[in-house]
């Protein structure tokens, strides 16, 4: 049986903070993790940079009587300073993250102490605000992409980076590479035209992350959660215990239907050949392409008539002859009647993978669990609630496997927690 560990405190080995300016022919530098009273950890895959904020309380004493400076005027801290944090969770696993100081907060000062709060992101993310996209681009969106933060956002980080099948031409316009990257992965087609579409763009402590959701969830999960009474004993294969979850059950039919969760309808102009085509395109249709976390859809518990007719539509021209596959003038024509992008085949698929994909959030809190990223698959068992009491079998409906959208890890001297934000598209029953 797993052992039930306690919420108690986590142990930040190193807090690392580099001036920006030089100090004796080298950058000063201090490590201020005695003085870290509060500290998270954040990761979204809606967030193109990991987050860390702390909680300073700096008396600025000074062993040897000289003048009292605090960790932030010996700095020089004003913002862009590179952070190295390594810290421990309740069960031994260590996470080592490089990160910058974004924000300076001031929380509280008195003639002793000083406390301020601290708000780091990653370098890139800085970076993406002084650098540009300005070359062509021709071929598969997933190659763009490696391009885009290789070169243009000069990322020496680990990339992970799902194939796609179609190929977009555009030129970059002077825009950020970030702005890029979210673009196109509304764009990408992980596999089957016509049937699925739709990446995410985000970063976690391993690297950058360009995935199609469909192959997130086709993941083997990481880690199974289990809530129940046990105190001090968990059931063979459970990693860690509930303390406490909530589901965000606030659902809304009118702006599901606006978003065109179920049924959409595009229509399609091409101006080459004058051509009008309206097409139609539900979740149905999807059939088994998709991956669902779950054993049964959304739409198998609604309303059949409001799901009949379209509710979002979807008006285009065809991208065709403004920037065709080529580098010669004779190749560019050849390709100038074909279409650059088949929004008809990505722009309905898309926009319902999105919505279907978030439709049911579950929040767990857990003692502090560091083996898990954003994106990863988990098992959740809950349950069953009865006008009685608790039984020990899981609940059916709302047990079983989720992704995590967001994690954010807490840390404090005396308790450390991990909250989950966990999403899917079906129920298990």
């Amino acid at each position: 049986m797993g052992v039930n560990r306690a919420v108690e405190g986590s142990d930040i080995k190193l807090f690392k903070i580099t001036s920006n300016t030089e100090c004796g022919g080298g950058r000063h530098y201090k490590d201020i993790r005695r003085l870290v009273t509060d500290f998270s950890y954040e990761e979204s895959v809606f967030d193109a940079s990991i987050r860390a904020t702390a909680v300073v309380t700096d008396a600025g004493g000074d062993p040897g009587g000289g003048t009292i400076l605090t960790a932030m005027d010996e700095l020089k801290i004003v913002g862009g300073e590179k952070t190295e944090i390594t810290f421990l969770d309740n069960y031994g696993v260590e996470y080592t993250i490089e990160v910058y100081v974004n924000e300076i907060l001031l929380n509280n000062s008195t003639r002793k102490t000083q406390t301020y709060i601290l708000s780091f992101c990653s370098k890139e993310l800085l970076m993406n605000e002084i650098k540009r996209v300005r070359r062509r681009f021709e071929g598969k969106i997933s190659d763009h992409i490696s391009v885009i933060l290789n070169e243009d956002l000069c990322c020496s980080k680990a990339l992970n980076i799902d194939d796609t099948v179609n190929e977009y031409n555009f030129l970059g316009n002077n825009y950020k590479p970030f702005y890029w990257c979210t673009s196109l992965a509304k764009k990408s087609v992980p596999f089957k035209k016509g049937k699925v579409a739709g990446y995410l763009f985000y970063e976690t402590e391993k690297g950058y992350n360009f995935k199609a959701i469909d192959e997130l969830f086709k993941q083997s999960k990481k880690a199974t959660f289990i809530y129940n009474e046990t105190v001090k004993e968990m059931p063979p294969g459970v990693d860690a215990k509930i303390l406490d979850y909530n589901f965000d059950n606030n659902i809304d039919m009118q702006r599901n239907l606006q978003m065109g969760t179920y049924n959409t309808e595009t229509f399609d102009q091409n101006p080459y050949d004058q051509k009008y085509e309206e097409v139609n395109f539900t979740t149905d249709e999807q059939g088994s392409v998709t991956k669902k976390l779950g054993k049964t859809k959304i739409t198998d518990y609604l309303n059949n008539c409001f799901l009949e007719e379209p509710s979002r539509y979807f008006v285009y021209t065809q991208d065709i002859g403004a920037n065709p596959k080529g580098t010669s003038l004779d190749e560019q024509l050849k390709n100038a009647d074909k279409p650059n992008l088949e929004m008809k085949d990505i722009t309905a698929q898309s926009a319902i993978r999105y919505q279907q994909a978030f439709t049911i959030k579950l929040e767990i809190t857990i003692a502090a669990y560091m083996g898990l990223n954003a994106g990863d698959i988990v098992e959740v068992q809950l349950p069953e609630i009865s006008a009685g009491k608790r039984t020990p079998q899981s609940e059916e409906l709302n047990s079983g496997l989720y992704m995590i959208s967001e994690l954010c890890h807490k840390l404090t001297p005396n308790r450390s927690v991990s909250r989950l934000v966990l999403v899917r598209d079906s129920y298990d029953q």
